[in-house]
């Protein structure tokens, strides 16, 4: 059989591309989204954070 899932009257299910959706709309227009990229560095300098992307 299968892996039993442990659910809950509280538990929400939301397909991917409606939560990608709903976070997009949620972002300013001048954020950069990547997919598929990996963080090879993070630079914090108190009022923003610079990402490097490998």
């Amino acid at each position: 059989m299968g892996q039993e899932i442990n659910e809950s009257p509280e538990d929400i299910e939301l397909p991917r591309e409606d939560l990608m959706t709903i976070l997009r709309q949620a972002l300013p227009e001048e954020v950069d989204l990547r997919f598929a990229e990996s963080i090879v560095a993070l630079v914090d300098d108190g009022s923003r954070v610079a990402v490097t992307f490998a």
